[in-house]
């Protein structure tokens, strides 16, 4: 079964914007999908461990999900999966994919909350309605916040050595002008 992801947004823009869950609602709620789908859930000792996996927003993205989860049908799509890895794997690699994404990303921003839509189906294993796999992995690619964070550093710092390149040449020229004119 593959997850509607249109569907999914219309019902989270349906649901008023909330802060995300705290951390025990937000685990306890995530901890329950996995047992709907008949896996045993990430244990305590594995949500420490992501915080160790350098995902700085952890219990915000977690909350998210958490309510994701509650006012949408993402969760009954989750469980919907004839086979979902184990807990402590999908929530890993999905924690990880997710950086840098915020709370108030995820809940103001379409662009962004699809990405951490489509994150989520890509940690499951699940596809996309309607889409090849191909066309998902297209759209998630020309989504990613990351990537767009890396390409404007990139931009930004091009640009820096663009100036500091042309400051270079002015004081070159300036200082070639004036030995010319000591010169004469």
């Amino acid at each position: 079964m593959a997850f509607s992801i249109r569907n999914i947004q219309d019902e989270l823009a349906r649901s008023p914007l909330v802060s995300p869950y705290p951390e025990d609602l937000a685990v306890a709620v995530i901890s329950d999908v996995f047992r709907r789908a008949g896996q045993r859930p990430a244990s305590l000792d594995e949500w420490k461990g992501f915080r160790t996996l350098k995902v700085p927003r952890l219990l915000e993205q977690s909350g998210m999900l958490a309510w994701a989860f509650h006012v949408s049908s993402l969760a009954a799509e989750t469980v919907a999966r004839p086979v979902l890895p184990p807990a402590g794997d999908v929530l890993g690699l999905f924690f990880i994919s997710i950086e840098p994404l915020t709370a108030e990303l995820i809940r103001s921003n379409t662009f962004r909350q699809e990405e951490f839509l489509r994150k989520w189906v890509l940690s499951v294993g699940g596809s996309i309605e309607g889409e090849s796999p191909e066309e998902s992995q297209r759209r998630l690619s020309r989504l990613d916040y990351g990537n767009a964070l890396k390409e404007f550093e990139r931009a930004r710092k091009a640009r820096l050595e663009e100036a500091r390149i042309r400051r270079e040449k002015e004081e070159a020229e300036r200082r070639a002008a004036e030995a010319r004119g000591w010169q004469e």
